[in-house]
């Protein structure tokens, strides 16, 4: 019977070579640079999506708040200080509020809402609901602030109340 002697080589070491570790590394930059951009599409909808939900949420909230105090209720694009409406007609940019206009008292503000990442537009600038509970008929489009049309989410408000959003999901 033949005997087999494992031969130890005591001076070489073992380990990956430069040119294995190097092929590894180039493999885990392919498969980063193909995943990092849909990532960051990921991260646009998410917050077009959370923006849409706020402005869903704000224009049932002036509707509730409109019929519970019989007058007229608006959502409209907030200055920075989240105070009054901005000046700039149909942009919301990313923050709005819901209000109740006093007159010549100015307007009591009942919630501001942020959102980051998006811009916010609205073909009818502040949308009014009246004290019934009545909406003009209005969009409102919302789109990451990179402005990618095919990431943005569209709501359209019709005047019985109901609000449809389509686009990016």
């Amino acid at each position: 019977m033949k005997h087999v002697h494992w031969v130890h080589d005591e001076g070489r070491q073992r380990g990956f070579t430069l040119i294995e570790l190097m092929a590894v590394l180039a493999i885990v930059a392919i498969i980063a640079l193909w995943g990092v951009p849909s990532y960051f599409d990921f991260v646009k909808k998410r917050q077009t999506n959370s923006a849409a939900v706020q402005m869903a949420a704000s224009l049932q909230l002036a509707r509730s708040e409109a019929m519970t105090v019989g007058r007229e209720v608006a959502v409209c694009g907030a200055n920075a200080a989240g105070s009054a409406c901005s000046t700039s007609g149909n942009a919301f940019g990313d923050r709005w509020l819901v209000y109740i206009p006093l007159g010549a008292e100015g307007i009591r503000v009942i919630q501001v809402y942020e959102s980051s990442g998006v811009s916010v537009t609205s073909s009818c600038g502040a949308i009014k609901v009246s004290a019934m509970g009545r909406y003009p008929s209005c969009t409102v489009k919302i789109l990451p602030t990179s402005n990618e049309a095919n990431l943005g989410k569209t709501i359209t408000v019709t005047p019985t109340g109901l609000a449809v959003a389509d686009g990016a999901s």
